[in-house]
């Protein structure tokens, strides 16, 4: 693939971009599922799930309980991910990458069978 049929793709960045399944599937893991958004600062519940540290606080000052399963949870039951945080950055680092090759392998599968791209 040259640079000249490269596309800014960054700006991008809702899940379903992808054409294939499982990279929309990956593409749904490293967001908060209060804002949709890639996590910002992640914070590991108790539970196990994962918010941006914004999102989870804002929704502990409405109730104290876990958005996904109810668990009773509080802020203090709030851990820092750097982990997450770093997966994060490595999916958003690579993403771009990603969906490119994923529109091309899509565009060139249609001209294969006969279908129109656009």
């Amino acid at each position: 693939m040259s640079d000249d049929n490269y596309i800014d793709l960054s700006s991008i960045t809702d899940p379903s971009d992808f054409p294939q399944a499982s990279l929309r599937f990956l593409d749904t893991l490293p967001r908060c599922s209060v804002c949709k958004d890639f996590f910002n600062t992640p914070m590991i519940a108790e539970c196990g799930h994962v918010y941006c540290s914004l999102c989870i606080r804002r929704c502990l000052n409405m109730e104290q309980v876990c958005p996904v399963c109810r668990a009773n949870i509080s802020e203090p039951q709030l851990f820092k991910s750097p982990d997450t945080e770093n997966l994060v950055q490595a999916w958003i680092n690579m993403r771009q990458t990603l969906l490119q090759g994923a529109l091309e392998e899509e565009k060139i599968s249609s001209k294969k069978s006969g279908n129109v791209y656009h």
